[in-house]
């Protein structure tokens, strides 16, 4: 069954409405039908079973049908701090370390690493790492969307972590 996160907004008067890019994948890309089952997680380990009473392409409507605390989540908080990887690893690492249960994942630059993210396109790379985490977390079943955080200095990581 597709599963999709929504803002915990999004859910009210056992309705849940799905918008943007997640809206319109159902539509068009997955043509799904009035009718058809989805799962829809808010991000905070609640899964909703729900039927689709209405779809268009910017905004899907959802119908409550059950409402389920998520059991895929590790009872650990897990948080990832790692150093950046030769070359393009860095987005198999984040999608495995997700599908692992990572709730947190923490870039940093060390002395010994041999690529370094440049300051202005660190935002743009962050947003795609938290894509990326999206995505895994819906191919695994997990009811958290794990979060991506800025690339921080090795000392910055050791405060943190400590």
């Amino acid at each position: 069954m597709p599963r999709f996160f929504v803002d915990p907004d999004a859910v009210s008067d056992g309705k849940i409405t799905v918008s943007g890019d997640d809206a319109y994948h159902i539509a068009r890309s997955l043509r799904m039908a009035v009718g058809d089952s989805v799962t829809v997680c808010d991000g905070e380990g609640n899964e909703y079973n729900c039927t689709l009473p209405r779809i268009r392409d910017e905004e899907c409507e959802c119908e409550i049908l059950s409402e389920t605390e998520g059991a895929t989540e590790s009872p650990v908080e897990i948080t990832l701090c790692m150093a950046y990887p030769k070359g393009d690893k860095l987005e198999t690492v984040v999608q495995k370390s997700v599908e692992l249960g990572a709730s947190r994942i923490v870039p940093f630059e060390s002395s010994r690493c041999i690529k370094r993210p440049k300051a202005e396109k660190a935002e743009k790379q962050t947003q795609r790492l938290a894509r990326i985490a999206e995505e895994a977390a819906k191919q695994c079943g997990r009811g958290i969307l794990p979060r991506v955080a800025e690339p921080i200095s090795f000392s910055e990581m050791l405060k943190r972590a400590g």
